[in-house]
């Protein structure tokens, strides 16, 4: 059980719901299963009284750890609570089975048990005689050793970071289990803080849980890199919050977040009219487009970071931030720098306008869990995967969102090619070698271009013969590749990912991910078909993390899914002094298409007959106003995408409740912006110039352009400042202020320039330079 690994100390977890106890003792060499004595095991074990206890005893182990502040604690195990839903899910599948294996090698235990005292009577009797008593001592063995067979059960269970483990464990006493021996089916990576010993120790016992939840399955628990992820780690109650607020006359400010919004907002604050506060479980900038890069060696990962510590510091503030101080009097020496917390936000009250965190750290010290109480809170976290909820993507693929992300997928590639050297099998080598990436956005295409020109350029020599039956996969829900880019760029980067042997598959939706396969469906014909991989890629856009969901259902005002909405000033929709930034916020535009429903429906409804086919309502969204109605453009790419999902009878026509519905569904999840550093970065500056009263002005998006490396030394770039430097009344003239777009070998100059420049920091700019 992964979440109880490497905790030290003596740890004792009261009785839970009355059916179990859950014990932790002594540096994680061991796990011990206390079963309920009251239980009647003949009973069948699953139940949902015994997911319930078993969530209970997650949730009270991370708390126990927390309170104790026990030094060994891993941001693994503290976020632990966090895998509860995964390890219910396990046990829907899984624990029957388990826990019927352990209840017959107990009922054996229990007959190897009269057998041994039936032989020990017989020893007792005759002990006298040497040659009858010596017969009695092989039978004794016998016995022995058939029940120590009968109470053995082998569970392999995944520790969730490295590899799997194969742990055996026998009944120990009366409704009691231990572990006997714990061997890695796979060698632990260098980036294992916490791998265990090939042998358990029996003196040194660890962790109880209930009997009824039996060891995870190995396919149960995602095998991927931990993410320290600020928006999903869960809030303890029973935690005692230490008031960690500055002791300041200033506006306290809390940020949390260490990401492009919350770095550009940090580095232009006016620190001599705030006393700013930032939390982050992450405690440096990570440039996030080269993630790609990262993961085949274009550049190193140590170029691509920055200490948020250094961030913070006079010098790392831009230029022209450091004239207007200088103006204001402030030196290098009277600088005042922000406080920085290396921890985890796991709840925001904004009604006490506070915020409560822990340190999820590898080394956490005494008092990790804490409260900060602000006047504005800067909400910058970030976002997580969306997976849609479609089956096995959680559990089988991986998603690129950090360092140890890039790491893992690293590994796991080579791996794969390794692992296919020993296969002679042809077919077999192909499946190994073969991998998907899923989204065919920015992200999706730069990883599948990088991926085919590492594996062309570098890898050939290594495994020549894996290589030329090696596949790369790009999945597309729609037909074009980079959708939000121009035609231009879509049909140009189709061309050359072709090219270079990524095969293509656009039009499908995925509909399930196995450990060595995606099932995908032709939106078009609905025909079904399996692509084998050995590594999937997930990269089909973001949702709120657990963190922002949770504030969005406490303000009735926020009735977006996508994010925090938020007005031009950035403030939350339904509080006084919250702001959100980056991928995290939801900008309001107005004109919501459903406060218009009537007129809509009246306007698109040609023919008169109360109802919309395909093609009035493509015809409505494409006559409307983009101006008035941004989001007219989604809805037609909907429309024509999905319209036999949207309508819900199948009579080939909305009625007014179905075009409601559709209207309601995509206002929701819809995003006015992209969620990209470029946009991120923006706002964190705009509300940094507005907190220091630089500008009255609300905010607005100055894009400068997209660009994405297509492989091949090629990229695609569509540059977009001409037309955004022209006056708002110019820039729909379609001879002024058009995007440049290029493509090809100049395109990936302009796009190598820019994104050097775009570093955070001069010893980047110089690690990427060279680096390249």
């Amino acid at each position: 059980m992964w979440l109880s690994i490497s905790h030290v100390g003596s740890l004792l977890v009261p009785h839970v719901s009355g059916r179990c106890a859950v014990c932790v003792t002594a540096r994680g060499r061991q796990l011990t299963l206390l079963q309920d004595q009251n239980a009647d095991v003949s009973e069948p074990s699953m139940s949902p009284e015994a997911m319930e206890i078993y969530q209970a005893a997650l949730a009270t182990v991370a708390r126990v750890a927390a309170e104790k502040q026990s030094p060994g604690t891993t941001a693994k195990q503290s976020a632990a609570a966090a895998a509860e839903q995964s390890i219910a899910e396990w046990m829907v599948e899984e624990g029957e089975r388990a826990g019927k294996a352990a209840r017959q090698a107990e009922a054996a235990a229990r007959q190897m048990a009269v057998e041994r005292e039936a032989v020990s009577e017989l020893e007792m009797e005759t002990a006298t005689d040497e040659a009858t008593a010596e017969k009695v001592a092989v039978e004794m063995a016998a016995v022995e050793a058939k029940a120590a067979e009968a109470k053995t059960v082998s569970i392999t269970i995944p520790p969730g970071m490295q590899g799997s483990m194969n742990l055996k464990f026998q009944v120990a006493g009366e409704g009691a289990w231990k572990v006997v021996t714990a061997e890695p089916t796979v060698e632990p990576t260098a980036a294992a803080d916490d791998a265990m010993p090939a042998t358990v120790a029996d003196d040194e016992a660890a962790v109880a849980m209930p009997a009824e939840a039996a060891m995870p399955t190995e396919a149960s628990v995602r095998s991927v890199p931990f993410q320290v992820a600020m928006a999903n780690t869960p809030f303890i109650e029973e935690c005692t919050y230490v008031d960690r607020t500055a002791n300041t006359d200033k506006e306290k400010v809390v940020v949390l977040g260490s990401g492009w919004a919350a770095v550009k907002f940090l580095i232009n604050i006016d620190t001599s009219r705030y006393d700013v506060t930032v939390v982050s479980p992450r405690n440096y900038f990570l440039f996030t487009p080269f993630l790609p890069s990262c993961v085949v060696g274009t550049v190193e990962s140590r170029s691509i970071v920055e200490p948020i510590r250094n961030l913070l510091r006079y010098k790392s503030r831009p230029i022209g931030r450091q004239l207007k101080d200088r103006l204001a009097g402030i030196t290098e020496d009277s600088f005042e720098e922000a406080r920085f917390l290396e921890s985890a936000c796991t709840k925001i009250d904004h009604g006490q306008s506070c915020v409560y965190c822990q340190d999820v750290s590898a080394v956490a010290g005494p008092c990790d869990a804490f409260r900060v109480d602000y006047d504005k809170l800067v909400i910058a976290v970030g976002a997580t995967s969306n997976t849609f909820n479609t089956p096995g993507v959680k559990e089988h693929a991986v998603f690129l969102k950090e360092l140890e992300d890039a790491a893992f997928i690293r590994d796991r590639m080579l791996d794969a090619f390794e692992s296919a050297a020993l296969q002679e099998d042809a077919e077999v080598k192909q499946q190994l070698c073969t991998f998907v990436v899923v989204g065919a956005g920015p992200t999706g295409v730069e990883f599948a271009a990088e991926l085919d020109d590492h594996i062309r350029e570098d890898l050939t020599k290594l495994y020549p013969k894996e290589v030329a039956a090696s596949r790369v996969v790009l999945i597309s829900s729609t037909d074009d590749l980079l959708s939000s880019y121009d035609k231009k760029i879509s049909d140009f980067t189709k061309t050359v990912l072709e090219q270079s042997r990524v095969e293509v598959v656009a039009g499908v939706r995925v509909i399930e991910v196995t450990k060595d396969s995606v099932f995908c469906r032709s939106k078009a014909t609905k025909e079904e078909f399996v692509v084998p991989s050995s590594l999937t890629l997930w990269s089909t856009g973001v949702k709120p993390g657990r963190l922002v969901e949770e504030v969005i259902a406490a303000i009735p005002e926020q009735t977006k899914r996508s994010g925090l909405l938020v007005d031009k000033s950035m403030l939350a929709y339904g509080t006084k002094n919250v702001y959100a930034l980056g991928d995290c916020a939801t900008l309001y535009t107005g004109n919501a298409m459903i406060d218009d429903l009537t007129g809509l429906f009246r306007q698109a409804d040609e023919d008169g007959n109360g109802s919309l086919d395909k093609g009035e309502l493509l015809s409505l969204f494409s006559r409307v106003s983009n101006k008035k109605y941004p989001q007219a453009e989604v809805f037609q790419s909907k429309i024509d995408e999905d319209f036999a999902e949207i309508d819900a009878d199948g009579s080939g026509a909305l009625d007014v409740d179905e075009f409601k519905a559709l209207l309601l569904n995509v206002d929701a999840s819809l995003r006015n912006l992209p969620p990209t550093a470029q946009v991120a970065g923006q706002q964190g500056s705009f509300l940094a110039a507005q907190f220091n009263g630089e500008t009255q002005k609300p905010f607005k998006y100055f894009h400068k352009g997209s660009m994405a490396y297509i492989g091949q030394e090629k990229a695609a770039a569509q540059v977009s400042m001409l037309k955004n430097l022209l006056p708002e009344a110019l820039q729909e003239l379609s001879f002024l202020g058009d995007d440049i777009v290029l493509t090809g070998g100049l395109a990936e100059v302009i796009w190598k320039f820019l994104y050097l420049d775009m570093q955070i920091s001069t010893r980047n700019k110089l690690q990427v330079g060279f680096d390249w």
